[in-house]
């Protein structure tokens, strides 16, 4: 009876442990880690680089587009989806510049001070080929802003183009080559991030966002179509949002760096059947979107001597 007693003792003592071990792992340790990604300082500034880096396009014919300033390191780019910036002439069959004059607008740092910068670029016609190329088979292009000259080890100055004009003498944030992952290293079921400007949300009428300012939308890396070497996001896109950065989170939490892994293009439509008329098909955003990888956009910055 006394071994009893004592074994009952003991089953007790576990089954409160094992309650308490509980509540840590299912409440306290996920509570604490919230806390942690909340007052994190590099989880701010890790959202800020996104806005700083992003950009809206605005063409004379008053269009719009979204895309990403890139930095190799010896040149400045500009990039976004081909679709933004040309059209195609299928009486010449060939793809032209949809304007000769395009306006960029970006911000330093936290779009909510207000501190953008804006710059413009003048081609010579439509079919100005010099400081703009695009990918024929893919939905992307690049403009050439400007050169690096390296002064020293740790400082560089930058030339703009004659072609581009920059409101002020400040620097403009941008992407490195360092900060950007293949098409080959992009992980499936990783989160990612788009940035842009979907110009088309709401009623314009009754604006219920600033349309200047970037927004951020959260998905996954759904798929890889190997045939097109395109990524699929579990991530909707809509129209402004076209040209716009993708970015993939750089380990398990948002204190790491994100890594740019192309530019949104379009979204996948979906088949809705409307039964109340008889074969009568629409089609809808079905949330998922396409992303061109970064690879090309490094292909077309190699075509600039």
């Amino acid at each position: 009876m006394r071994y009893r007693i004592k074994l009952k003792n003991v089953i007790k003592v576990l089954n409160c442990l094992y309650t308490k071990k509980a509540i840590f792992l299912f409440w306290v340790l996920p509570l604490s880690i919230h806390a942690q990604l909340i007052v994190n300082p590099s989880h701010k500034n890790l959202f800020k680089n996104l806005f700083s880096t992003s950009v809206l396009i605005t063409l004379n014919d008053g269009s719009t587009g979204s895309g990403i300033i890139v930095d190799d390191s010896l040149k400045m780019f500009l990039v976004t989806a081909r679709h933004v910036l040309f059209t195609y002439d299928t009486i010449n069959k060939k793809y032209k510049l949809k304007t000769n004059l395009i306006n960029i607008l970006l911000y330093r740092d936290d779009p909510l001070k207000e501190n953008y910068i804006t710059i413009s670029v003048q081609f010579k016609d439509t079919l100005d080929d010099s400081i703009v190329k695009f990918d024929k088979n893919h939905d992307i292009s690049v403009i050439f802003l400007a050169a690096r000259y390296k002064e020293s080890t740790s400082m560089s100055l930058v030339h703009y183009l004659k072609q581009v004009t920059i409101d002020k003498h400040t620097s403009v944030g941008s992407i490195t080559n360092k900060a950007v992952r293949l098409y080959a290293d992009v992980t499936l079921g990783d989160n990612v991030y788009l940035c842009g400007f979907p110009t088309s949300l709401a009623l314009k009428s009754m604006p219920q966002f600033d349309y200047t300012k970037p927004l951020l939308r959260k998905g996954i890396v759904a798929g890889k179509y190997e045939k097109l070497s395109s990524i699929i996001i579990d991530c909707p896109a809509y129209w402004g949002n076209s040209g716009g950065p993708v970015y993939e989170e750089n380990g398990e939490y948002l204190n790491e760096e994100m890594k740019l892994i192309g530019i949104v293009t379009e979204f996948i439509p979906a088949e809705e059947n409307n039964y109340q008329k008889k074969n009568s098909i629409q089609y809808i955003n079905s949330g998922y979107s396409i992303v061109v990888p970064i690879d090309y956009a490094f292909e077309l910055f190699r075509k600039f001597k």
